[in-house]
């Protein structure tokens, strides 16, 4: 507001000395050029009507040039005014006076978690910190960016290290700070912490992997590289090798082993008793347990009911564990062979490619820049270019382009061209264009789009059966929405 104030202030000044300018001039053109001299005040009023655009009273005609020409340039002078006043200055200063000012300092508040930048990295995080009961404090300079936070009811302290902000957050108080600026930023962020007396946790959101070190030094407790962790989570879920279906197995005989198997919230066995799902019969597993809301049901009963994010305890061979994964996975054939398309070779799409080549995976990369890495040259939304890189034979492709509307309109076209080689070998009464799930997959793979964990909409999600694996397997956080990127991989229905 000081600002749009300032200037406000300066127009009010600077008008009548304007004002006070014409008069003198009129007065002196008058009695010299035009031979009828004027007064003071009256000269006052003509200058103030002239600027104002609002019309003359006795004096309307001039015969000497030179006034002629006066009078016209100051006519102007109060056209372009009149336009200039009211947005550059009268409009700024309203806004301004009437808008919701920024919170500089947080009431005192203890135990809290304090953020340092706003961005797609944290926008996930802030939701879980606050579905477990944490109270957040995000300190951000962007003026835009901490308006919309508060009308969204996030608690903002608007303002940079400059301004102290740090402390006006209670950060003496925090139990973890958060820093995700860029590294040059977040190394000031957690040098300043410490020299405040911070001794919390100092977690740090890294762009360079070659910049943890340096970050570690600094006084941050753990450093962590979003775009790495995306990266991971794609391979994780494209290729077996890197995460198979069906974790935290141990082995019992020789012939027998214990599995426990997350049941997915989209997953087709939700919802059903055991009697239902016939598992035993489908598979050769047999339930022993399950476990639901972090309760031990043992004894299960054929009425019992599979809950969505409820964890099996499974025992069997090791060929049923692998048909109740094969079950729970996918609902049609799957494709167990052929090699990855991987588009995009950016540092999410290089950390996927290194993940799975050191799996043993055979991995194709499409860019659209040619290099070293890069095996087809083209643009993934260009025709032909699946084609080229093979993808009649992948067995999943993952792409990891760099946004977001690029990331859905290649999902859709992979999807497009199933369906069109779908419809091309089965009769017409079959076709349909509704997704993987309505074909029975004897001529193609199903594929199965993944989103990656950054995807805003899940409705882009090609089909809705999956289990995941164990829960004693490490969960990988949700990246970035800035770095888009999404995988389809022919595992039949997710």
């Amino acid at each position: 507001m000081l600002r749009s104030r300032k200037r406000l202030l300066g127009l009010v000044a600077v008008l009548p000395v304007l004002v006070l300018l014409a008069s003198l001039v009129y007065m002196l053109g008058m009695a010299q050029l035009e031979g009828e001299p004027r007064g003071f005040w009256r000269s006052v009023g003509w200058a103030a009507e002239t600027l104002t655009t609002t019309g003359y009273g006795s004096d309307t005609t001039w015969s000497h040039p030179v006034m002629v020409v006066f009078v016209v340039v100051l006519q102007f002078i109060g056209v372009f005014l009149v336009f200039l006043i009211f947005p550059l200055y009268l409009i700024p200063f309203l806004e301004e006076r009437f808008e919701v000012r920024l919170p500089k300092e947080v009431p005192p508040v203890e135990g809290h978690v304090v953020i340092f930048g706003y961005g797609p990295a944290v926008e996930t995080l802030l939701e879980e910190l606050a579905r477990a009961g944490l109270e957040t404090v995000v300190v951000e300079a962007d003026e835009g960016l901490a308006r919309r936070m508060v009308e969204q009811g996030q608690k903002v302290v608007y303002g940079g290290l400059v301004d102290d902000a740090l402390r006006r957050a209670r950060l003496e108080s925090a139990r973890t700070l958060i820093a995700n600026g860029t590294d040059d930023e977040n190394a000031a962020v957690i040098l300043a912490a410490r020299q405040l007396g911070f001794t919390g946790e100092v977690l740090a959101l890294v762009e360079d992997p070659f910049h943890r070190k340096p970050i570690m030094l600094a006084g941050a407790t753990a450093a962590y590289t979003p775009r790495h962790i995306l990266g991971a989570a794609l391979a994780a879920r494209a290729s077996r090798r890197v995460s198979p279906t069906v974790a935290g197995t141990q082995q019992l005989s020789e012939r027998l082993r214990v599995s426990e198997v997350r049941v997915a919230q989209r997953s087709s066995l939700v919802g059903q008793t055991l009697s239902e799902a016939n598992i035993g019969r489908r598979t050769g597993v047999s339930v022993i347990a399950q476990w639901v809301g972090g309760k031990l049901l043992t004894r299960p009963r054929g009425d019992m009911r599979l809950e969505a994010n409820g964890i099996l305890v499974l025992i069997g061979s090791d060929e049923a564990i692998n048909r109740f994964g094969e079950l729970c996975h996918a609902t049609q054939p799957l494709r167990k062979a052929g090699p990855f398309l991987v588009a995009g070779s950016g540092e999410v799409g290089s950390k996927v490619v290194q993940l799975l080549r050191d799996a043993g995976e055979d991995v194709r990369v499409i860019d659209r820049e040619a290099s070293d890495a890069v095996d087809v040259v083209g643009d993934v939304l260009e025709p032909g270019v699946f084609e080229r890189a093979g993808v009649s034979e992948a067995q999943a492709v993952i792409l990891a382009v760099d946004t977001d509307s690029a990331t859905l309109f290649g999902t859709v076209i992979l999807k497009d061209r199933w369906a069109r080689s779908r419809c091309r070998s089965t009769p017409s009464s079959r076709c349909s264009r509704s997704g993987p799930t309505a074909w029975s997959g004897t001529i193609r793979p199903s594929w199965r789009f993944v989103p990656a964990p950054a995807a805003r909409s899940s409705r882009w999600s090609g089909a809705t059966r999956r289990c995941s694996s164990s829960a004693r397997s490490s969960v990988l956080p949700r990246a970035t929405r800035s770095t888009s990127a999404a995988a389809a991989a022919p595992r039949g229905a997710t």
